[in-house]
């Protein structure tokens, strides 16, 4: 592709009339991976797309219209898994013109779109700030075929919008502006939701739970997860600030929250609780969150989906850091896998801290030498 431009050659030749020979334009295409120049991507798909639409209206005239359809060659056709790809790359260039072309092939072509490229879509529109409306419109169109946003999805859109709080607030325009009601869904609420936590908008985020409850929308544990996260994200901006009179406040909070999730008959996850735990740990709460470690831990694998290595990562930490070493020693022991950074910081702050108190023992027998000399 660096010596030879096959993108360009190809639309000349079919801007020309010129015929490429079908087994020399896929492997052009197939050698314009990982397909993250969109400009060229485009150039060449429309290319194809122009010369085979040309090719099946030829095919179609030379049949009767009583007989049988024409044949559909399909050995030269682009093939789903490699659409796929080329909608990544569509993606991660955040071009929404060559996804929409992506979308002219599948039609062509009779395939039905996929999960994965009904994800990059999403996410193509959503990398410019004023495609939000057809970003949410792809996420109603996924869930119409059956395949529900994910948390994962949920969260890049959020990263790529949260940026500008601008951007945010145009997103729930777009949702609550909507006539017909057809964008606005748990999961497009739940963008929002996440973008405001991740920015630490409490106010904001903490509104979108109304907002569900306005439109007859169950929240789910994302909502809730994102809900107690910027709880735990205005604790660590005020604390900087040696503000601490809201700590109490937050963590009542997020016991209301959880305890509204437990009546909607929600279940908890292991976003919910690594939130919570964060929370706890950031309001220096150690002890409770420590005692919510064990619990989900001595009931086994009945609520092991509750609670993972980062949750227990992140306690055994803190507990570390006040100085209850073997208790941060003791849930390390509990992970499901031995992980060195966490064993190298507990054995440095252990050495730390005794060295410290070794200084202070000899500075107190220094003073009560000095003590008895005088």
């Amino acid at each position: 592709q660096e010596d030879l431009p096959f993108h360009d050659v190809l639309a000349r030749l079919v801007d020309k009339g010129g015929r490429p020979n079908p087994m020399a334009v896929l492997p052009a295409i197939h050698n314009m991976f990982p397909y993250t120049d969109a400009e060229q991507m485009c150039v060449a798909l429309k290319a194809w797309l122009d010369l085979e639409k040309l090719k099946q209206d030829e095919m179609s005239n030379s049949y009767d219209l009583d007989d049988e359809q024409a044949p559909w060659n399909e050995e030269h056709v682009i093939d789903l898994s490699t659409l796929e790809m080329i909608s990544s790359g569509a993606a991660r260039a955040g071009s929404s013109s060559l996804i929409l072309l992506v979308w002219d092939i599948l039609e062509f072509c009779g395939y039905s779109p996929t999960e994965a490229i009904f994800e990059n879509t999403v996410v193509a529109f959503a990398s410019q700030p004023d495609s939000l409306r057809q970003t949410f419109a792809a996420m109603a169109t996924m869930r119409e075929y059956g395949h529900v946003p994910s948390r994962p999805l949920i969260r890049t859109i959020s990263l790529v919008i949260r940026p500008r709080q601008s951007n945010v607030n145009n997103g729930l325009q777009v949702l609550l502006g909507n006539e017909d009601g057809k964008l606005i869904s748990l999961e497009s609420l739940n963008v929002i939701m996440s973008a405001y936590a991740e920015r630490g908008e409490t106010e904001q985020t903490l509104d979108i739970l109304n907002v569900m409850e306005e439109n007859n929308i169950q929240p789910n544990e994302d909502s809730y997860s994102f809900a107690i996260e910027v709880l735990g994200k205005e604790i660590h901006r005020k604390k900087m600030n040696d503000d601490s009179s809201f700590l109490h406040k937050n963590i009542d909070i997020a016991v209301e929250i959880l305890t509204k999730m437990e009546k909607n008959g929600v279940a908890p996850t292991s976003d919910v609780v690594r939130q919570y735990l964060e929370l706890l740990c950031l309001a220096g709460e150690i002890e409770t969150a420590t005692t919510v470690v064990e619990h989900y831990i001595s009931n086994g694998d009945e609520c092991t989906p509750c609670i993972n290595n980062k949750s227990i990562y992140r306690v055994a930490l803190a507990n570390a850091r006040e100085h209850n070493l073997d208790k941060a020693k003791e849930l390390a022991e509990q992970m499901s896998e031995t992980i060195p950074a966490l064993q190298r910081k507990i054995r440095s702050i252990e050495q730390r801290y005794l060295h410290l108190q070794g200084l202070r023992k000899r500075h107190n027998f220094t003073n009560t030498d000095s003590s008895f000399q005088n």
